[in-house]
């Protein structure tokens, strides 16, 4: 049911009218606020900026002089917290995002107060409290300089969460209690060896966030499993799809997959997340064969396709 509903004017640029519609909708648990920014400048309604988010609070106008900007505040549920339990609330400010106020502007987000460390990690499917392993890291990030895929996220010195370290990574919402320009220091374990660095977190209004692109999946073409134990640590290649990439480098039922690019393979995980964003790019990887010789074949992931299987691995973004 639609509650709480408020139009108001509001001048986001100059000489450009525009209308604010805000309305809660409180038929679930976890109400949903949804707020639109109309655009009448052209003489007939255009919807120049919409957002819906858990409890978001009714957007409040600045009256200081100048295009105004509007201010609302909603609650930040990263993707390791329930739908009850959000780790804190976070605020964004809204107008126009263009260097001038001449009309008609383009109307978006200009600050916002959550962190943003350029990170996508993973966990297995099956296993969501294992640790956030580093799959891919965007360009110009505060973390594009110091984490390497395959890196394991541990956690944020000096840092405590609202909710205890219930919810697991407990990385995740470790990150998520900062704000843009705190400096927080990493832990990382780099195979196997513990780590830390340093970082200044970004917030998320920045061009480098909008632009970024999630690794995608690659995929060899082949079945694959932990070693059994009296084998090399790595992944055993089980069945070979025919003229798939794992077959087209010369992979063969039997072998040991004991690193994949830069990323040490000790576990079927580990190989899953060395090749997410690799769909295109050539791998190489180093192979104990059945007769115990080492060898390093190239081989180029292929993207995923309708129905192939991403290996379990759940991909999200900090």
């Amino acid at each position: 049911m639609i509650t709480d509903t408020t139009a108001q004017t509001a001048q986001l640029a100059s000489g450009v009218p525009y209308l604010v519609i805000y309305g809660l909708d409180d038929a679930s648990n976890h109400p949903a606020g949804t707020f639109a920014v109309l655009d009448f400048s052209s003489g007939s309604a255009t919807v120049s900026y919409v957002d819906t988010a858990v409890d978001m609070s009714r957007p409040t106008l600045s009256t200081a002089g100048g295009p105004q900007q509007l201010t609302v505040s909603a609650a930040f549920a990263t993707p390791i917290d329930p739908a009850c339990c959000p780790v804190r609330r976070y605020t964004q400010v809204i107008g126009s995002i263009a260097n001038d106020h001449t009309a008609p502007r383009d109307i978006g987000v200009i600050e916002d107060d959550r962190p943003w460390l350029g990170a996508w990690y993973a966990t297995a499917s099956d296993h969501p409290e294992g640790p956030a392993i580093v799959v891919g890291t965007a360009d110009n990030s505060p973390a594009s300089s110091v984490l390497r895929v395959g890196d394991e996220l541990v956690g944020v010195a000096d840092t405590t969460l609202p909710n205890g370290d219930t919810y697991q990574p407990a990385v995740v919402d470790q990150v998520a209690v900062h704000r843009p320009s705190d400096h927080v220091t990493l832990q990382v374990r780099r195979h196997g060896q513990p780590m830390t660095f340093a970082v200044t977190l970004a917030s998320r209004d920045i061009p480098a966030h909008s632009s970024a692109t999630p690794p995608m999946a690659g995929l060899l073409g082949v079945r694959a499993q932990e070693a059994p134990a009296g084998s090399p640590s790595g992944a055993l290649v089980g069945q070979v799809e025919s003229g798939g990439a794992g077959a087209r480098a010369g992979l063969m039922t039997g072998d040991v997959i004991i690193a994949a690019g830069p990323v040490a393979v000790t576990s079927l995980v580990d190989l899953q997340t060395a090749l997410m964003g690799q769909a295109g790019r050539s791998v190489a990887l180093r192979v104990v064969r059945t007769d115990g010789s080492l060898v390093t074949l190239s081989a180029t992931p292929q993207a995923v396709r309708g129905g192939d299987s991403t290996g379990g691995l759940v991909a999200a973004e900090m």
